[in-house]
């Protein structure tokens, strides 16, 4: 598991983010929980927030964001199954908060909720930057952080990130200009190619 202290002040920009533009409910919140795995959910309550949380009959509730930042997970084995719980409509999920656990992956159940806006995955341990590749197929996806994961060292990484998807609009809480999708094209041109034979060796290594 990973050591490396989390940091308040960034967790606070991100729930501050999805407090003031997710217009469904408030965010179903199981942040600073030390939770190891998604089905220690089911175990936990919810954190409350200025905005109250309504449960429907079946005891589920109206939101499309769910905070699991600062925990202990590293895998994302029953995120399915938790959202199906917790959430009325779980195929509306818009607003994902992972930062600051120990994933080393982008699990491929995240690929599966199409409407999905905002992924915060800050502050995990992802080492291979052909995780990137799985999230261009999330057509929706407007603002991404993946800085604090051992990947944001690799040489050309934010041009590789937005190289794959230029429709972003926010990558690690900054704004992409149109300058910046222009040098991402051009860094993909003359560097896309060694990029991806790196990630080649990485993978048949590991």
């Amino acid at each position: 598991m990973s050591t490396t202290p989390r940091s308040p002040r960034k967790a606070i920009t991100a729930e501050a983010s999805i407090d003031n533009e997710n217009d469904v409910g408030p965010p179903i919140d199981f942040s600073f929980k030390m939770l190891c795995s998604m089905e220690d959910t089911a175990e936990e309550e919810i954190r409350q927030g200025s905005r109250k949380h309504k449960y429907d009959e079946e005891g589920k509730l109206n939101s499309n964001a769910l905070r699991m930042n600062n925990n202990a997970l590293t895998t994302l084995d029953g995120f399915s199954g938790a959202i199906t719980r917790l959430l009325t409509s779980p195929e509306a999920l818009a607003w994902v908060d992972l930062s600051f656990n120990d994933l080393t992956t982008v699990d491929p159940v995240l690929l599966t909720y199409p409407n999905i806006k905002v992924l915060y995955l800050h502050g995990n341990s992802i080492e291979n930057i052909g995780e990137v590749d799985k999230l261009p197929v999330l057509p929706l996806l407007k603002n991404l952080t993946l800085h604090g994961n051992p990947i944001d060292q690799e040489k050309g990484y934010k041009f590789y990130v937005l190289s794959l998807m230029p429709h972003l609009a926010s990558l690690d809480f900054t704004s992409v200009s149109k300058a910046d999708r222009a040098t991402a094209k051009t860094w993909f041109h003359m560097y896309g190619k060694t990029m991806k034979s790196k990630k080649r060796k990485k993978k048949a290594a590991s």
